[in-house]
């Protein structure tokens, strides 16, 4: 026995406390891009917002799960710091469950802004969506109904009256099931839609780098739904369960991160001398072909990613420009000359519509 050695928790706080102000980081640069470069602040964004409050609340409980000693050994704690780490793990609980939920529900409102008009998407996005918040709603429903009075969750010395667990394990299995799916389809059928387009090749390779991530991302999924299935007979049993913190820990971290990453895309358009290098750099090594095929075709990959809406009428306008033009050709060049019977050009027109 040592109850000076830290086990896991030094390292659980190391890396929380490094990917929660990785994600305040990103949301407050998030919030600086919609609200200041393109004017366009949406509910998106407030919800990205609520699930950085709630990362911070969950890191705040396991902070506190630390100082009685999270992460641990069993045997190196006594029976109350035993006590008191369960009992923040357990109410840590709640805020990684919701900061899942509403970082999810905020990418997905996202989706919906940039790719609402494919209908499949679209519809997708709504069902999966509300399934996997009523999933998230009943995990978090049945951790504080299964157990009564609430204190016997981490006080095993309270008689209580307690549900068949299976409830609870099988509802959070199935719901960070969904959460793991989502962490792939929300990448993976963007992409989808936007590779088809012919785009540039650096534009490419960070989709490559996004989709990675979020393989990454949904491994960190799996690593929470079968690390948090501990054994409460297991002697070992807290040590063994605070790997499941860690995880979420970098769950969570890293959907809130890779969230933001679509809105702060505006900033690679920026004449940033960082920018101006790195695109440079992959034009030479990607060659000059690529480099003037991405010049000319940016332009159409960013109607595709635009939330805004375009003018109906612009295209009606832009052919009668385009109508108006002095024709070149020899064979009615004749019609304009002066004379009798000579066509009158006039480069005035009018456009009006109901």
């Amino acid at each position: 026995m040592d109850p000076s050695d830290p086990g896991r928790g030094s390292m659980i706080m190391a890396i929380s406390w490094v990917l929660t102000s990785l994600c305040i980081g990103f949301i407050a640069l998030r919030m600086y891009v919609r609200a200041r470069i393109t004017h366009s602040t949406g509910s998106d964004d407030w919800l990205m917002v609520l699930a950085g409050i709630l990362q911070v609340a969950f890191q705040a409980c396991i902070t506190v799960g630390y100082t009685h000693g999270l992460g641990k050994r069993d045997q190196n704690l006594t029976i109350n710091q035993l006590i008191e780490i369960l009992k923040w793990m357990w109410i840590s609980s709640t805020p990684a469950i919701l900061t899942s939920t509403v970082a999810r529900v905020s990418i997905a409102v996202l989706l919906m802004r940039l790719f609402g008009m494919h209908r499949w998407l679209r519809y997708f996005l709504i069902s999966f969506t509300t399934l996997q918040t009523i999933c998230g709603i009943l995990i978090i429903l049945f951790v504080w109904l299964q157990v009564d009075p609430v204190e016997g969750l981490w006080n095993p010395t309270i008689p209580a009256r307690r549900w068949d667990p299976d409830i609870q394990r099988i509802t959070a299995i199935v719901g960070q099931s969904l959460f793991t799916f989502s962490d792939l389809a929300y990448v993976l059928f963007p992409v989808m839609i936007i590779w088809r387009l012919n785009m540039p090749t650096h534009q490419k390779l960070g989709l490559i780098t996004l989709l990675g991530l979020s393989i990454f991302t949904m491994m960190a999924s799996v690593m929470k739904t079968v690390t948090s299935q501990s054994n409460a007979l297991d002697p070992e049993a807290q040590y063994k369960a605070s790997v499941s913190v860690l995880w979420s820990a970098v769950e969570q971290g890293l959907v809130i991160s890779l969230g933001c990453v679509p809105p702060l895309r505006v900033l690679m358009r920026l004449e940033i001398p960082v920018w101006k290098s790195i695109r440079s750099t992959l034009s030479r090594f990607t060659g000059s072909k690529n480099s003037q095929a991405g010049t000319s075709t940016a332009t159409n990959t960013d109607v595709e990613l635009h939330s805004r809406k375009r003018d109906p009428y612009s295209n009606s306008l832009e052919t009668a420009r385009a109508s108006a033009k002095e024709p070149d050709t020899e064979s009615t060049r004749h019609l304009t000359e002066p004379g009798p019977g000579a066509i009158h050009r006039a480069d005035e027109y009018e456009v009006s519509y109901d």
